[in-house]
């Protein structure tokens, strides 16, 4: 009776629990051919569920005017938009590479959520100057860090609970006989 109640409780423990965030993969998205403007959005073919952070993006450039600025947005499912990366105000004209932003630069999700795809802006600031340019060439890599699909944390978990059982019965086999 013991047994099966701490068998039960295991398995309730790890029905019930959320997926553990430092155990995080990463996956690639190439998106298809862009053409250079200061607004537009790349759309996934699939939704990525799961997605913690953009990493990296491997390849592509803002050509800031004077007086301009560009944010890197979320598109989440409702249209919603969330901010990854907003530039401050740039005085003079200047060239970012996107590949030189990582990480550390790009604002993560609070949890683990599902993205439909990134929407780039620039956009001129205050009533002088003009938008840049985001050039975003065909074949761009997209790196998000993504967390495991619940189902197979808890499979795996399942089996390795499995495994710890089995051995424990079969050394207590081992004793009775």
């Amino acid at each position: 009776m013991k047994l099966k109640f701490r068998t039960a409780a295991i398995l309730g423990l790890l029905l019930t629990a959320k997926p553990d965030v430092s155990q995080a993969a990463t996956t690639v998205v190439t998106a298809g051919p862009q053409a250079a403007s200061s607004d537009f959005e790349v759309i996934f073919s699939t939704t990525l569920t799961g997605v913690e952070q953009l990493v990296t993006i491997s390849q592509g450039s803002v050509y800031t005017g004077e007086g301009a600025a560009f944010t890197i947005s979320a598109i989440l499912p409702g249209n919603q938009l969330v901010t990854l990366f907003q530039s401050g105000t740039v005085s003079a004209f200047l060239d970012i590479t996107l590949a030189a932003l990582t990480n550390n630069t790009f604002t993560a999700f609070g949890t683990p959520t599902d993205l439909l795809g990134l929407r780039f802006v620039s956009y001129k600031v205050g009533a002088f100057g003009a938008p840049g340019t985001v050039s975003f060439p065909g074949g761009t890599n997209l790196t998000f860090n993504v967390v495991p699909e619940l189902s197979t944390s808890v499979g795996l978990a399942l089996g390795a609970a499995g495994f710890a059982f089995a051995r424990r019965r079969r050394v207590a086999w081992s004793r009775c006989g």
